[in-house]
C-alpha cells in the first residue's frame, strides 16, 4: 500500500510525505512516524508541532510504484485536500474577477 501525508501546514518546503508499507500495516506505520522513528521528515514535522493526516492511499502498490509517483514531483497534484483547497481558490478569483468585470462595464455605460 502506498500513502499520501499531507501536513496542515508546510515544513519548510515541504507539504507531504509519500511512503509505503504492507496491506493493513497502516496504522503501525503512522504510529512509527508520529514517534519520530522512520522518515527524517516526519521526525522533523512531529518536532515542529504540525499535526498531519492521511489523505490518499492506493493499493496495491510497493517500492517501484512510490518511486514513480515521487518522480512525479507533484504531490499537490495527487492529494485530494490540496485540490480542495486550490478549487476553493480558483473559485474565489473567479469571483472577483468577473465583480471587476461587472463594475467596470457599469461605470462605463
Amino acid at each position: 500500500m502506498i500513502y499520501l501525508i499531507h501536513f496542515r501546514r508546510p515544513f519548510k518546503h515541504a507539504r507531504h510525505y509519500l511512503g509505503h508499507c504492507e496491506d493493513g500495516a497502516l496504522e503501525q506505520r503512522l504510529e512509527r512516524h508520529l514517534a519520530g522513528r522512520g522518515s527524517r521528515l516526519m521526525r522533523a514535522v512531529g518536532l515542529a508541532g504540525i499535526t498531519v493526516k492521511v489523505s490518499r492511499t492506493w493499493t496495491p502498490g510497493g517500492r517501484d510504484q512510490e518511486r514513480q509517483l515521487k518522480n512525479r514531483h507533484n504531490m499537490r497534484g495527487l492529494c485530494p485536500l490540496c485540490a480542495q483547497a486550490w478549487r476553493r481558490h480558483r473559485n474565489a478569483l473567479a469571483r472577483k474577477r468577473h465583480r471587476a468585470r461587472r463594475n467596470h462595464v457599469s461605470e462605463t455605460v
